[in-house]
């Protein structure tokens, strides 16, 4: 779909309506030129005119005294719409990038792979770490476990990227350091980050810096640490 879009004014309308480059925008009459722009349709507003309130009765007196039907109108937003919508607009072409307010978990946790050196201490520490994870108020039903201790930790990772956890958790060789690390993976902007902490590191990190999912980061593809 595409919009014409006043450059100084949050303005548009679509292409489809004749409307010429140059042209006074309706809301501000800005003679600024308009720009052809990318846009998803998301919602829709219908007018449904005097249709229904003629029939249920739902008039008003105007300043002339005299009874009227209400002019109705409504408002829909398609959810299906809005998902594909952010889908398309945040991810990248080998992964979904979900906005933090709709993501399926907030924190996926990775376990050692089965029968590596660190399977033991390292399973340990992932239960560990997504138990006092979802007991911070910002992960509290947020967190869930990647166990498929089967497959390696790269292919799990991969796999946690493709369904869009902002944050991922890996338990693997680090595990084993004097003071047991763990990898935390999250996006910041259009960019895959990662920093090597312990779990008290990581616990301090949430308590700290509220990153999890706070509703009110402006930036919807990003998580604020």
């Amino acid at each position: 779909m595409r919009k014409l879009k006043v450059r100084e004014a949050n303005n548009g309308w679509d292409v489809d309506i004749p409307a010429n480059q140059g042209a006074a925008c309706s809301a501000c009459s800005s003679t600024t030129e308009l720009d052809t722009v990318k846009a998803i349709e998301v919602a829709h507003s219908f007018l449904l005119g005097t249709q229904y309130s003629r029939k249920l009765g739902a008039n008003f007196v105007g300043q002339d005294g005299k009874s009227n039907s209400l002019v109705m109108g409504c408002f829909g937003i398609g959810v299906t719409r809005l998902i594909a919508a952010c889908i398309e607009v945040i991810s990248s072409g080998d992964r979904i990038r979900w906005p933090l307010a709709i993501s399926p978990y907030g924190i996926c946790v990775i376990t050692p792979k089965a029968g590596s050196k660190e399977a033991s201490a390292g399973g340990l520490l992932a239960m560990q770490a997504a138990v006092k994870l979802d007991q911070l108020p910002q992960g509290n039903g947020e967190v869930v476990v990647d166990d498929r201790d089967d497959l390696t930790i790269g292919r799990r990772l991969k796999d946690a990227q493709k369904s869009g956890y902002p944050m991922i958790v890996v338990v693997g060789k680090t595990a084993l350091d004097e003071v047991p690390k763990i990898e935390m993976h999250y996006q910041e902007g259009d960019q895959d980050r990662s920093m090597i902490l312990s779990l008290d590191e990581l616990l301090d990190l949430f308590r700290a810096e509220e990153p999890a999912l706070d509703s009110t980061n402006n930036d919807p593809n990003s998580v604020r640490l």
